[in-house]
Formats: C-alpha cells, sequence, structure tokens
C-alpha cells in the first residue's frame, strides 16, 4: 500500500468516524475492528485539524468521554 493509500484509507476511517455521532473513539474503534492506537495517531496527523478537533471539541463538550487527545 503506498503512502498516499494509506493517508486515503485513514482519511475515510476518520470522516467515518466523525458522522457516526460517537463521542468515544475507543467504542468506534472497536465496534469497526480498527486499532485504537493507530486511530488516535492518525487524528493527530496533518490533516484539516480544524475540522477534526471541532468535531472532538464538540464530542468532549457534549459527551465529556472523549478519550484520544
Amino acid at each position: 500500500m503506498t503512502r498516499d493509500e494509506r493517508r486515503a484509507m485513514w482519511q475515510a476511517r476518520i470522516d467515518a468516524f466523525k458522522v457516526s455521532g460517537e463521542s468515544s473513539v475507543k467504542t468506534w474503534c472497536a465496534e469497526n475492528n480498527i486499532s485504537y492506537q493507530s486511530m488516535c495517531v492518525w487524528l493527530k496527523k496533518d490533516w484539516p485539524k480544524k475540522d477534526v478537533f471541532q468535531h472532538l471539541k464538540f464530542c468532549s463538550s457534549v459527551h465529556h468521554s472523549f478519550d484520544c487527545f
């Protein structure tokens, strides 16, 4: 798998997490057979962080259960 393919795969996973409405990364990962540690690493990478972090900030403020940052 090329670097671009890997990045696209993880971007798709992050997008799926964002639209899922799930506030816990750990729970979402378990339900989707995704490595929690890897998901956290990719969430912290240089993507349009504004988008990801706004979603995560919302989830943590509403549910107080965001568990990755």
